[in-house]
């Protein structure tokens, strides 16, 4: 009861806001002081509105970019986030929080080039944070810069030593190097700073299924995902050591989790249609389009055979090595290589699952 009094105060609140805007609108204060308040009520199209207005107002209002910019990236309007945390650092170029998020920013649109470069703006900027060099560190990994990931983390840790994700970044970072012994150190370090470190058990499951356990690696990623419900990379991977051990049903159900990474879908397309669930086609076209490598490919090929004797309409999209063998192999379906121009499709299933 109490909290609805407080709603209702606080949308009162707006509209004497939204009046007191009509009476001074070349008021930028006040705009902004609506804006926030409506933020702070969770009315994002009018949140957006209001900031657009008060930017037309006043362009260079950094709080009211900041504010705008931060909303763009919490509705995935990421190019437009990207623009308007670059309008705010044309005016406040030292901010580094905002070179970090317009970097994270460019991270999530998979533009890692530009990520890099903002990080390691923000890194210059705040020599002596350790958040910021592992902020560094993580995107060095995403631009296959192991040496520089690895000094980067090893300042943070030098800064901060008891940080427990620089030390789960440091494991991440040694993994890639293949030295998964010092990875799992570095994990053992991490763990023992802060127990509820999700990264250093997601690191701790990768490295423990490079080394041949997955079982160990399953365990691993369930400390993780109890700690983090909804952590896709914990989900992912624990998918992939259940299906090694055998564990199909499990496996597969968390393998699905792959799908809402924007990692799995770099360098390959987005497919719009919806996703098949099993039910009957009723005369819908389906594209059946491959999704890992070449070899993953080849082997899941014979299960269109099923699909292919059900009597369903489906085309199938492959990488252009594979389309011969696809003929050659005479499946039903018309095969096309990935990026081709395709007919129209009405639902979508990945050749693996």
């Amino acid at each position: 009861r109490f909290g609805a009094q407080l709603a209702r105060a606080a949308d009162c609140a707006a509209e004497a806001l939204a009046r007191a805007v009509a009476l001074s609108p070349g008021d930028p204060a006040l705009r902004f002081q609506h804006a926030s308040l409506l933020l702070h009520l969770d009315r994002a199209d009018e949140a957006d509105a209001a900031l657009e207005a008060l930017l037309a107002l006043a362009p260079d209002h950094v709080d009211g970019l900041r504010a705008l910019a931060k909303l763009c990236r919490r509705r995935d309007e990421l190019d437009r986030s990207v623009a308007t945390w670059e309008r705010l650092l044309r005016l406040v170029p030292e901010d580094v929080a905002a070179w970090t998020t317009l970097g994270w920013c460019h991270a999530a649109r998979l533009d890692y080039g530009h990520a890099e470069a903002c990080l390691r703006r923000a890194a210059v900027l705040a020599p002596d944070s350790a958040a910021s060099h592992v902020a560094h560190a993580r995107i060095l990994r995403s631009v296959d810069d192991p040496e520089a990931a690895l000094a980067a983390a090893d300042r943070a840790i030098a800064l901060e030593p008891s940080m427990a994700e620089a030390h789960a970044v440091r494991a991440g970072v040694l993994r890639d190097v293949g030295r998964i012994v010092d990875g799992l150190a570095s994990v053992e370090t991490a763990i023992g700073h802060d127990p509820a470190c999700v990264n250093a058990f997601v690191q701790a499951g990768l490295l423990l299924s490079d080394a041949g356990d997955p079982e160990a690696a399953v365990r691993a990623y369930r400390r993780a995902i109890r700690l983090e419900p909804e952590n896709v990379d914990a989900h992912w991977n624990c998918g992939a050591s259940l299906l090694a051990l055998g564990r199909f049903e499990e496996g597969f159900a968390e393998y699905e989790w792959r799908f809402r990474s924007p990692l799995f879908y770099r360098g390959k397309p987005r497919h719009p249609q919806p996703r098949w669930d099993g039910a009957p086609l009723d005369g819908r076209m389906l594209l059946v389009h491959a999704e890992q490598g070449l070899g993953d490919g080849i082997q899941f090929l014979r299960f269109l055979a099923p699909l292919a004797a059900s009597g369903a309409s489906f085309h199938l999209e492959v990488p252009p090595a594979l389309v011969p063998l696809t003929l050659c192999a005479g499946r039903a379906g018309s095969p096309f290589a990935l990026g081709d121009p395709h007919p129209e499709l009405d639902l979508r299933a990945s050749i693996v699952r």
